[in-house]
């Protein structure tokens, strides 16, 4: 059932997403707000573990939203093991995971190093999945997290693999060895980036060019036409 009475921003598009991949898993979710991306997890999860402040520091409030996130989980008969810290605090060295939900601070940074923990914290085989990865400003539901999307398609250029997207939820499969070797991810990001901007500049420079054909085509035809009527005077 989708806790549409829960606050939250995930859609229940989103949320049978994450309910379907979920099953019968070991799942962490690295920020949990008030619990509704929670239960639609829980609902199907082995095992659930969710990680939050409950402080609302990178969500729109303000307050401790703990009381709340724990009422809506009992109420949905959802079991979790909750750790109110920063998932870079977070108690989970001896903990193994087949899916991690990252919902956490939405800036690049934050993204990233979430993204290197809970990919440490994988079983081989596991998944990450983003919530607010779009492939454009708007997309979906009419909002915009370039963080989120900007590591995805950088852990996507490292190697990892795009499993499915379902709203603005992105699944991988992570390449494992780029974030673990020293030095191979962040050289796989800036080549990625490289090679976009470089995209980026030779479609701009083919429509240059074409703007430039058209252009010449509308000078020659005006000076056709002026050469016309001075014939006529």
């Amino acid at each position: 059932k989708f806790p549409a009475d829960v606050r939250g921003w995930l859609t229940d598009e989103e949320g049978v997403g994450l309910f379907q991949l979920a099953r019968e898993k070991d799942v962490l979710e690295v920020g949990s707000y008030c619990g509704r991306s929670s239960i639609c997890l829980g609902q199907a999860a082995k095992s659930l573990i969710c990680v939050d402040p409950f402080d609302c520091r990178d969500t729109p409030g303000e307050g401790d939203t703990f009381a709340e996130f724990t009422a809506n989980l009992e109420r949905y008969g959802v079991k979790a093991k909750a750790h109110r810290n920063l998932f870079a605090e977070a108690p989970l060295n001896g903990d193994r995971f087949d899916l991690v939900f990252i919902d956490g601070a939405h800036d690049e940074a934050s993204v990233k190093a979430d993204a290197a923990r809970a990919t440490a914290l994988l079983r081989p085989g596991g998944l990450l999945a983003f919530h607010d990865a779009r492939p454009a400003p708007g997309h979906h539901d009419g909002g915009w997290h370039p963080g989120v999307t900007w590591t995805v398609n950088r852990l996507i250029a490292a190697g990892a693999e795009l499993v499915q997207t379902v709203g603005t939820v992105a699944v991988l499969r992570p390449a494992k060895e780029t974030l673990t070797t020293p030095g191979v991810q962040d050289v796989s990001i800036e080549q990625a980036d490289l090679l976009n901007e470089l995209k980026s500049l030779a479609a701009q420079k083919t429509e240059a060019q074409a703007q430039l054909t058209r252009l010449d085509g509308a000078e020659q035809v005006c000076r056709h036409l002026i050469a016309k009527l001075h014939a006529k005077e």
